[in-house]
């Protein structure tokens, strides 16, 4: 069995070892290093590069928060990337039910006539600059 010390029994007295390490953590405490001016030099620039990339960040951020807001929030948002995602798979992979549909609306190929735009000189000078000839 184990007995636990009392907190409030005398402690004995430091010892030759410990007086000894107490003696160095006081030297070296007193003598604390400081660094050198062109390390500070250093530090400071790259403190002051960090800085900047991170307001620049930010601005980007602004924006496009500011970008979702002009769509009406979050909730447009999720629904344009719905829309957009649901658009995606059903170009990619059109159901069996499209093809019916897409037969009929496009069953004949779609002709388109020229020739009444040809008569009359509708597109004379056309291809010169400053339009048509007066």
């Amino acid at each position: 069995m184990t007995t636990t010390p009392d907190p409030a029994a005398p402690r004995p007295g430091p010892g030759p070892e410990e007086a000894a390490l107490e003696a160095a953590f006081a030297a070296a405490r007193a003598a604390s290093p400081r660094p050198g001016a062109a390390l500070m030099a250093r530090i400071l620039a790259d403190a002051a590069a960090e800085a900047a990339r991170r307001d620049g960040a930010r601005g980007a951020l602004r924006r496009l928060r500011a970008f979702f807001r002009a769509l009406g929030g979050a909730p447009a948002a999720a629904g344009l990337s719905l829309a957009a995602a649901a658009g995606l798979w059903i170009g990619a992979a059109p159901p069996a039910l499209l093809d019916g549909v897409a037969a009929a609306v496009w069953a004949a190929p779609a002709e388109l006539d020229f020739a009444p735009l040809l008569q009359d000189g509708a597109l004379e000078g056309l291809d010169e600059p400053g339009g048509t000839d007066a």
